[in-house]
């Protein structure tokens, strides 16, 4: 009896010795967490309120917005086929070997949901760049002497280098009132979309972009939660 006393009492004591680590290590990860969205949080407004973003955002919304006509001659049917082929191709066949299933949307859906400009962007940055998929933020400058290249070439190395030394997946520039996704370091498939009502306009960043749209005079991020997404 003596020993089932001593066994049971050692047992409390290791089962509150235990619980008292693991709610330790709780507060531990609560508070990097909280220190991880603090940081990114004061990055993140310092990065929007610096004057160059400013004016990146202003001249790489005008030149997207005027994209195609600035490139010259243009066939919104070809444009269509040659990205067409390259979502079916190339992106499916990728998505399907890293998830091994095929993608669960239908891409002449996503397709139809791009402009001119939209699509003639893609077929410039992503389908036409020769960096492989993944990579596409090796491109810094399109040889097609639009404006929009020229501004690209200017913000572009700035931007890629912000990502990489604070470790985000990618940025975006986003236009307010069109939710045009008008710059991406990485052009995946929601570069030159809309988070307003083109094909990722449902997803956790259109969310994030309507919630920052919505954000009061003393506010400055929005966040949301982690989910998957099909560009990435």
């Amino acid at each position: 009896f003596t020993n089932y006393i001593a066994t049971n009492e050692s047992s409390i004591a290791l089962r509150e010795l235990s619980q008292e680590r693991l709610i330790s290590l709780r507060n531990v990860k609560k508070n990097q967490i909280r220190d991880y969205f603090a940081t990114i949080k004061n990055q993140l407004t310092n990065l929007a309120n610096s004057s160059l973003i400013t004016e990146a955002l202003g001249d790489l919304n005008t030149a997207a917005q005027n994209y195609a006509d600035d490139i010259g001659e243009y066939n919104k049917a070809s444009l269509h086929q040659h990205v067409k082929t390259y979502y079916d191709v190339t992106f499916s066949q990728r998505y399907e070997s890293l998830n091994g299933v095929k993608p669960p949307v239908n891409m002449d859906d996503v397709l139809s949901k791009l402009d001119v400009n939209g699509l003639a962007l893609q077929q410039t940055y992503i389908v036409d760049n020769p960096a492989p998929l993944g990579k596409k933020d090796d491109l810094v400058q399109a040889n097609d002497g639009s404006s929009y290249a020229s501004y690209h070439a200017k913000y572009h190395p700035y931007l890629k280098d912000f990502l990489e030394k604070f470790g985000y997946y990618d940025i975006f520039l986003v236009d307010a009132d069109t939710g045009m996704v008008v710059y991406s370091v990485f052009k995946e498939l929601d570069y030159a979309t809309s988070l307003k009502n083109g094909p990722y306009a449902s997803t956790a960043l259109g969310q994030a972009f309507k919630k920052a749209l919505e954000l009061g005079p003393d506010e400055q991020v929005a966040m949301v939660d982690y989910a998957p997404y099909l560009p990435s």
